[in-house]
Order: C-alpha cells, then structure tokens, then sequence
C-alpha cells in the first residue's frame, strides 16, 4: 500500500476481481473466490506490493464492503458487480416493497426506453434505502433517484438476489416499474415561466450525441492541434494509439467503445511535459472539449481518470489503471513507445528538449517518485533504461505482450549496435 491510497487500490482490486482478474494472473473459482496468496502475488507483479495485514485492513475499512474473505481467510473476492462469468451462489429473496437506484439525467432517456439493464454486469445493482442509491448517482455527477416496485415486480416473476454486503441484485427492471424524483421543464412562450413535460419528451431535451460523431469531431480537433507537433506526442503518434486502443477493445468485451477510443484520442491533448508539470492540465482539457460537445458527464469522468493515470511515472511508481478502458489506452500508448517507432520518438523527444544522445558518464535513474521522474534531463539514451525496456513488463493485456516482444528484442539489438558504433567497435584498426 506504499504506492496507492486507499481509494486507487479499492478501485485498482475491484477491477481485477470483477472484471479483468487474468490482468493478475488469476482465475475466479466458482462463487468468484480467488486465493488470497495468489491475489498479492499477481498485485506484486504488477508493482503494488501489498502486505496481508494491508489487504485485510482494506477490506475491513471499505464502507460499502465490496469484498469478502471466505471463513477460512484463505480466499478473497468482490461480492458483485462481476463483468466476467461468474456464478455467485446467492438464493433468491423476496425483496422489500419498494427499492431505489441512483443515476444522472444523462442515462434517463436510454432507461425511458429500454428500462434498468444490467449492461456489462451480471445484474442491475439496487439499494435498500433512498440515500445510498443518491450516493452512487453522484459519482456520475448530479444524482437522480429511482424509485423501484420491487413488489410489483417480484410479484410478476422477477427473481431477487442480495450480495453479502447489502447490494440487491435483479437482471432487469422494466419500464413500468420505475418512478423518478425528477421531472424535466419547459418554459411557455413569451413568459419565462417553468411548466413540467412529459417524461416520454425528456429524451428529446437531452444534449445525447451520437457516439460516431463525437468520436468523429474529436479526431478533427486532436488531428488539428497535433499536426505539425515535432516532440513525437503528435497526431500520428495518436492515430497509432487510437487504432490500436480501438483493436484491443474489439477483443475485451466488458470494455466500454466510446470510453476507449476517447481516451485514446484525448490522453495526450495537454500532457503534463508540455504544461509545467501540471498533472491535471490533460484531464482539464479534456473535459472543456467533451462537455462543449454535451457528451455525458459519466463518459467525461471515465474519460479524465485514463488521462490522470495513464503517465509512466518513475520505475518506482506503480501505475495501475482503475478501469479496464484504461488498461487498454495505457497499452496502446506504451507500445507506441517501443520498437522502432518508439527508438525514433525517443529521439525526436530528446531533440525537441535539447538533450544529447548519449553520455557515458551519466548513469541511469530508476526514478523512486514522479518529482523525480519529472526533474530527468539525462541524455536521450537513458530513457531507455530508465523507462522504455521496463514497458514490455508493465503491460496489462495479452494481446499487448505478445506485440511488445519483438519490438522490445528490436529495442535491444539496437542498443548493442548503438553502443559499438559509439566507440567505433564495429571499425576495423
């Protein structure tokens, strides 16, 4: 836990447990149980090397208690919200009378239509009790609170589960069992004056874009900035990484499209090198772009944390991804930084700050913090001990492994090569 706060390392277990536990190393077993042993040996692969008495207290302190040791303490695992198969083994229960979710206006039009999905998880999540369901609402931005039949629904067939931590569970919960806390308005012509609609009209009012043609506006606005770039961050660096984001995405189901090729588009649209060391710089442009195209401050959200922590930061810093997006905009991104596109941005980069090829007397830093990090200005060559021949290791998915091995074998010849002309050895006396 020396490297995460409490909430990174909630958010980084979660992910793994729920949604993408072979990021790890692990297997869910049925019920979703994993070994506790097997769990910090794959977090420590991952660089967040975290003690038994640390994840114990992690669990405890959680409010919502997210996770759940088995009675023997030997086994861990989330107690829902699973994107992953997974059978948890719970009952059915007859729920209370009435039950609450919490969401933004932005998803209210899809839920008019469709009703309460369970989407990428195995069941829609709802609570117990009105202010709960407000607090999940709010992540997302300002809270809208459903109010759910659930005896009416019950009574009609609908199968009720509850996870060990309170969290009611159902696979969908139709049109016509919901009420909202909200009504849209309108004003009358000519007087200002608020009169309520009809929900079936609150769709039309809603600022929704089509996905494709967010994506398409915000390919226009990066391609403009980033054209003429010379740092190696330009537009062709990217395309590169939206494509390849966009590839790794078609072969992750549980990942959200849009979610990813945005932060592809968008992860280097005000990097923190090119703004004074401002982390939050990117995540701030970054969000006055979409919310000038009215996308849904949930998307916005996601979109700002792949941003936030996405940046190799120091080889001492673990860098964990909270989401599976993230992980898959963080491998696009780093193996554009290898092989021999990666070799050429290096130096493009280290041309752009004026540092010199290489230096003999300078050693390598492996970099403990990102102040540290930050403050680099040794020669060009440097960078690839300090950073780009760890990447290969850092990677999430294995379709990203399995690409980095040539380009990292590629980065190696070209080093040894390197290094013999520097002092001539490949001259003959």
């Amino acid at each position: 836990m020396a490297y995460l706060d409490q909430t990174r390392l909630s958010k980084f277990l979660s992910l793994h447990l729920r949604h993408n536990p072979s990021g790890l190393g692990l297997t869910l077993e049925e019920g979703g149980w994993v070994g506790v042993e097997a769990l910090l040996t794959g977090c420590a692969t991952r660089g967040v090397h975290l003690t038994r008495a640390e994840l114990e207290q992690l669990v405890a302190a959680d409010a919502k208690q997210r996770y759940a040791f088995d009675p023997t303490g030997t086994r861990i695992r989330a107690q829902q919200g699973h994107s992953v198969p997974v059978a948890l083994g719970l009952a059915p229960l007859v729920p209370p009378a009435l039950l609450y979710h919490g969401t933004v206006a932005a998803a209210l039009p899809a839920i008019q239509r469709e009703g309460l999905q369970k989407m990428q998880r195995h069941h829609v999540h709802l609570s117990s009790d009105a202010e709960t369901a407000r607090r999940v609402g709010s992540r997302r931005g300002k809270p809208v609170l459903l109010t759910i039949d659930a005896a009416r629904l019950h009574a009609a067939g609908g199968i009720f589960y509850q996870s060990g931590n309170g969290v009611w569970l159902t696979d969908h919960v139709p049109q016509h069992t919901w009420s909202c806390n909200v009504r849209p308005q309108s004003r009358r012509a000519g007087t200002g004056e608020l009169l309520p609609l009809p929900v079936h009209l609150f769709s039309v009012l809603l600022p929704m874009p089509d996905a494709q043609l967010l994506i398409d506006h915000t390919v226009e606005f990066v391609r403009a900035k980033f054209l003429h770039e010379g740092s190696g961050h330009d537009w062709e660096h990217i395309r590169r990484v939206w494509q390849v984001a966009r590839a790794l995405a078609q072969q992750t189901p549980q990942a959200d499209p849009l979610v990813t090729e945005l932060g592809a588009l968008l992860h280097d649209v005000a990097d923190w090198k090119f703004h004074g060391g401002d982390e939050e710089a990117g995540p701030r442009a970054a969000r006055q772009w979409l919310q000038a195209q009215h996308a849904p401050e949930a998307v916005i959200q996601r979109v700002e944390a792949i941003i936030r922590e996405i940046s190799f930061k120091g080889l001492g810093v673990a860098t964990p991804m909270s989401t599976v997006e993230g992980e898959l905009v963080q491998d696009a991104d780093r193996l554009d930084a290898i092989g021999a596109i990666g070799v050429a941005r290096a130096f493009a980069y280290g041309g752009h700050k004026g540092r010199p090829l290489h230096d003999p007397n300078v050693a390598p830093i492996e970099h403990a913090s990102f102040e540290s990090y930050k403050q680099n200005t040794a020669p060009t060559i440097n960078h690839f001990y300090e950073k780009l021949l760890h990447l290969r290791e850092r990677l999430n998915t294995p379709a990203a492994r399995r690409v980095a091995e040539e380009r990292h074998h590629f980065m190696e010849r070209f080093l040894a090569q390197f290094l013999r002309e520097w002092d001539s050895q490949d001259v003959s006396a």
